[in-house]
């Protein structure tokens, strides 16, 4: 199963759905201990609880740039379809930017968000920054699941605050190429 994909899955309790660069690795790694979980896809039925967590997406790309283009050449170097969408060490944001607002459907990290859900119904949307509070309320809803106390911090990025990279024209730019995104952040933060 490609990472673009998958939802962990536990049976008859929950499905937890990932997307890359919203904390998808950490919350994958917090159902380590728990033996029942397994991988699918988000178009596969199952009764369990929906939870997705999205990240506003101009955060996203901030994230995106700084975690492949401005951190560790090793990152962007272990993701050669990125690097042939024309990313490379060292980029200046806004020379990023053209290239993920061009090209954002070629790369599951820059793809909308939107994507990742499928066809069914969410139970609980949460914006990633309210992923603790919310995994708290998870443990308490399933004191059976086996699940990390706290999901654990890994691929973070050091970067300033997001809306610190965009002027007027480049918010408006990408407000329109992930418009879906918005209003699915936008939702997120009135569950």
């Amino acid at each position: 199963m490609h990472w673009a994909s998958r939802v962990v899955v536990v049976p008859g309790m929950v499905r937890v759905h990932l997307i890359p660069k919203v904390a998808s690795e950490a919350i994958y790694k917090a159902f380590h201990q728990e033996k029942r979980a397994h991988l699918e896809t988000p178009e596969e039925n199952g009764g369990e609880f929906r939870l997705v967590v999205v990240r506003h997406p101009l955060d996203r790309l901030v994230s995106n740039w700084a975690y492949f283009c401005r951190g560790s050449p090793t990152e962007l170097n272990g993701q050669p379809q990125i690097r042939k969408l024309g990313y490379t060490d060292n980029m200046a944001f806004d020379d990023f930017l053209e290239v993920a607002l061009e090209q954002h459907e070629q790369n599951v990290h820059t793809r909308a968000q939107v994507e990742f859900i499928g066809p069914h119904k969410v139970d609980r949307l949460v914006p990633l920054h309210r992923l603790d509070e919310e995994w708290f309320k998870l443990r308490r809803r399933f004191p059976d699941l086996k699940v990390m106390r706290e999901v654990p911090r890994t691929h973070k990025t050091e970067h300033r605050e997001w809306r610190d990279y965009y002027d007027a024209a480049s918010i408006a730019r990408c407000y329109e190429v992930f418009a879906d995104d918005v209003a699915l952040y936008e939702k997120s933060l009135n569950q």
